[in-house]
C-alpha cells in the first residue's frame, strides 16, 4: 500500500491532484490550526477514508519530528510492504528513513522537499 505523509504548513493541496486515490494520505496539522481551506477539503475528498489527520500537540516540548517518526513506525509495523513518501522540507526524519531502508521495515521510503 502507498502512504504519503505531508505537512499542512509546507505542502500545497495541488500536490495531491495527480496522486492515485488508492493512496493513504497522512496530513500533519500544526497545533492552533483552526480551519482548513476549501481547496484542501476538495482535494482530500478524493481519498475518502484513506485520509488520516494527525494533529500535532501544542507546546514547544512536543517535537513534530517525533510525531512523524512515530507514525512512520506505525505504518511500517502495520504494512511491511508499504511504499512511503514524505513531502516535507524538514530533514529531521532523514535518519529514521535511512534506518527504515537499512532494516527493510518497508518496501521503499523517500522524502521530497
Amino acid at each position: 500500500m502507498k502512504h504519503i505523509l505531508l505537512s499542512f504548513d509546507s505542502a500545497r493541496p495541488e500536490c495531491l491532484s495527480e496522486i492515485d486515490p488508492a493512496c493513504h494520505i497522512w496530513l500533519f496539522i500544526p497545533a492552533g490550526q483552526e480551519y482548513m481551506p476549501m481547496t484542501w477539503c476538495e482535494v482530500l475528498c478524493r481519498f475518502g477514508k484513506r485520509v488520516h489527520f494527525v494533529f500535532l500537540p501544542p507546546g514547544s516540548a512536543a517535537d513534530p519530528g517525533l510525531v512523524w517518526a512515530y507514525h512512520l513506525g506505525r505504518i511500517a509495523a502495520q504494512d511491511p510492504d508499504a511504499v512511503i513518501c514524505l513531502l516535507s522540507d524538514d530533514n529531521r526524519q532523514d535518519i529514521v528513513l535511512q534506518r527504515m531502508r537499512a532494516q527493510q521495515h518497508c518496501l521503499d521510503v523517500v522524502r521530497f522537499d
